[in-house]
């Protein structure tokens, strides 16, 4: 199956997802103002640049596929730091391993998210988020935040309306200075967080972008009454297939989203979903076996290799990463080389530092080599052919 008729165009999804979210988070932002600087002031929150930095440090991320709910049963033996969003961090408590770091960024995150629970479940969890969650969750956090916004600078929201109502009115200074671009996703944004934090490496668990075996989701574990309950997600109705994986729209997406933040910040990446759509893009291995070595003796790949395969797969998808003459990096949706070379003169003309022919000698190397890409069982990276 053809990847680009299934996701479609990340320019209209990324608009549907703003449009839809934006009017919310606005609302929320308002409502979050007084709750936030309460909590600058006390010291329980901080901006997300003070968050701890590690070094060769080993984490867990984790997705909502179905193939999370094989990594639930030993969950409990991994001594390393785990990062979730508010929708496991029920289910991880009930499966005995409280969540290091719970990042809120899905604008529809509640405190019913993470209620009922066990009595102190989350003290000494972390939670991240931005100022546009639901109102119900700062006020009941239990222990310390760390807060960025949403980076956007084609929204004049994030640019400026949020970043001046975020503002100490004594000297005008930002009381966020982090800014994320999160790519709409809530793996995008654990994975870009892990790496600033520095954890290398970052195992992805439940990252299947589609549904194995025909679940919908993992299998939430909820509190009643002192008992722990398991809830049967149902099935999905994914009805193209990539990478023998069940897929839709929504989650071709997401994988791609995840793909361009890998690119942008060529992130230590090992992924441990067996039959998902992510196929042999990253190293691959088995969560049980990852947790049973605690993460030792797994290779990510370089940052040579994270680029080369990262712009392997967005050009199959006409999307292309241009580099800057200053360092930087952005995306181009296009039809064609032709269209691509035609945007960049025009950005050169505007004023974007960017070497038009220096990216497109790179691109069209690109797209005239064979890629074959080979793991090892463990996960461990070995070595890649271009056949020109």
């Amino acid at each position: 199956m053809d990847e680009r008729k299934v996701a479609g165009s990340s320019g209209k999804a990324n608009s549907d997802i703003l449009r839809g979210n934006l009017p919310t988070e606005i609302r929320n932002s308002y409502w979050n103002h007084a709750a936030i600087v309460s909590m600058l002031i006390s010291g329980q929150a901080q901006d997300l640049i003070n968050a701890p930095r590690v070094r060769a440090k080993p984490l867990l991320i984790l997705a909502s596929g179905p193939s999370l709910d094989e990594a639930f049963p030993t969950l409990k033996d991994w001594e390393g730091d785990l990062m979730c969003t508010q929708s496991h961090a029920v289910t991880c408590l009930g499966w005995g391993k409280a969540p290091t770091y719970v990042v809120a960024y899905d604008v529809r995150s509640r405190w019913e998210h993470f209620s009922p629970h066990p009595e102190g479940g989350f003290d000494r969890t972390t939670l991240i988020t931005h100022p546009g969650i639901d109102k119900s969750v700062l006020p009941m956090w239990p222990a310390d935040v760390y807060l960025f916004q949403n980076l956007s600078i084609h929204t004049s929201y994030y640019a400026e309306e949020q970043t001046y109502g975020y503002s100490w009115p004594k000297d005008d200074t930002q009381m966020i200075r982090t800014q994320l671009r999160p790519f709409a996703s809530s793996v995008s944004a654990m994975v870009s967080i892990g790496n600033m934090m520095g954890y290398n490496p970052m195992f992805l668990v439940g990252a299947d972008f589609g549904y194995p075996g025909g679940k919908e989701r993992f299998t939430r574990r909820t509190y009643d009454a002192g008992s722990w309950v398991d809830t049967d997600p149902g099935l999905a109705d994914g009805k193209e297939e990539i990478e023998g994986c069940p897929t839709d729209r929504i989650q071709g997406f997401y994988k791609r989203a995840l793909v361009q933040a890998w690119r942008l910040d060529k992130s230590p990446l090992i992924n441990c979903s067996k039959n998902g759509s992510l196929g042999k893009l990253m190293p691959r291995a088995g969560v049980v076996d990852v947790i049973a070595k605690q993460g030792k003796g797994f290779k990510p790949l370089t940052w040579k290799e994270c680029i080369l395969r990262a712009d392997q797969y967005l050009s199959e998808q006409n999307h292309y990463a241009i580099e800057t003459e200053d360092g930087g990096l952005f995306f181009i949706e296009q039809a064609s080389l032709d269209d691509l070379e035609k945007s960049m003169g025009v950005m050169r003309k505007r004023g974007v530092p960017v070497d038009v022919e220096k990216n497109m000698r790179r691109l069209r190397r690109l797209v005239k080599r064979k890629v074959i890409i080979k793991t090892g069982s463990q996960g461990k990276s070995t070595t890649m052919r271009r056949d020109d």
